[in-house]
């Protein structure tokens, strides 16, 4: 994680408490979300300055091939992005997609950002809901969820059950990886 952390340059790191210890020693500030909370922070927006040639995040190859190497992608790629699957899938504002995926990935963007910038409700749904069937099944069910996109390997073993039909979003299934 050095190594990333000085690759980023990273400057500050946002954390909650519980991973606060992960990050110590990166040679950055860390800001713990529930001091700040604790603290009475603001939530009042503030005017940011981004530019579409700004980085809106970077994310790290697996390292395969030696040490992991970082892709910056700026708000523009990503705003197109977002623009593309929102009329592709014709997503509307007050839909709710399920992502099942890490997040330390890019693959579940498809369900993530659409869903923050257009309005709608994202299920973050945890890894040991997302890997059993009749779990996610119950979850797909009880919220109502309309959207979901999911790796096929991922896919087959949730459809390998009982109640396959439960696990299967009420609207949009996006298949890939």
């Amino acid at each position: 994680m050095k190594a990333i952390a000085e690759d980023a340059s990273l400057r500050v790191v946002v954390t909650q408490r519980a991973y606060a210890q992960d990050v110590a020693g990166l040679g950055c500030t860390t800001v713990v979300v529930e001091d700040v909370e604790e603290a009475g922070g603001s939530t009042e927006r503030v005017a940011s300055g981004v530019r579409g040639e700004n980085a809106v995040y970077a994310i790290f190859t697996s390292g395969s091939t030696g040490r992991p190497k970082g892709v910056v992608v700026e708000h523009r790629q990503l705003g197109n992005y977002v623009a593309s699957i929102q009329g592709r899938l014709k997503l509307t504002e007050g839909m709710s997609f399920a992502s099942v995926t890490t997040l330390a990935a890019d693959l579940g963007h498809t369900a993530v950002f659409p869903m923050l910038c257009g309005g709608g409700t994202l299920h973050l749904v945890g890894k040991d809901v997302a890997s059993d069937a009749e779990a996610l099944g119950a979850y797909m069910q009880t919220h109502r969820v309309e959207g979901l996109k999911v790796v096929p390997s991922h896919l087959r073993a949730l459809l390998s059950g009982p109640n396959a039909k439960q696990v299967l979003p009420l609207k949009r299934l996006v298949v890939g990886g």
